[in-house]
C-alpha cells in the first residue's frame, strides 16, 4: 500500500499514476510499471495526510515497511510511504481506520477506484 498526497490537481496526479505509459519520476511510477493498482483511495483536505494515513496502517498486524524512504524521502517522520500487508482483511481494516480517521477530522474520504475481486 502506498500513501502520497497531491493538494494540487489530485485527480490529474492519479490519473498519471494509473496510467502504463508515463515518464518514471516519483518513487510510484516506479512500482506502478510492475504492480498492478488495485484500489485508490482519497481524501480532501488543506493538509497532507500521507504520514497519518502510513502510520495508521503500520499498526495492523504483520504490516511491514518494505523499502525505506519510499514516497517518503522529503518526510523527516515517516520510515516509508509504502506499506506492505499479506491479506485482503488487513486492507479492509486499514480502510476502515483510515474512514474513521477522515470522519473524525471531517475529510470527505472516497473511494475511485472499486477494489477488484481478486485476493491479494
Amino acid at each position: 500500500m502506498y500513501f502520497g498526497s497531491a493538494l494540487n490537481g489530485l485527480e490529474r496526479r492519479v490519473d498519471r499514476h494509473l496510467r502504463s505509459e508515463k515518464a518514471l519520476y516519483w518513487h510510484i511510477d516506479f512500482l506502478s510499471a510492475v504492480a498492478t493498482v488495485r484500489e485508490v483511495w482519497r481524501t480532501y483536505s488543506l493538509e497532507n495526510s500521507e504520514c497519518c494515513w502510513t502510520e495508521l496502517a503500520e499498526t495492523i498486524a504483520e504490516a511491514s515497511t518494505p523499502v525505506l524512504k519510499f514516497g517518503s524521502s522529503d518526510c523527516i517522520f515517516c520510515k516509508s510511504h509504502l506499506i506492505m500487508v499479506t491479506y485482503k482483511t488487513q486492507v479492509n481494516l486499514i480502510r476502515r481506520r483510515i474512514q474513521e480517521y477522515s470522519r473524525s477530522s471531517g475529510l470527505a474520504y472516497r473511494d475511485i477506484l472499486r477494489p477488484s475481486s481478486t485476493e491479494i
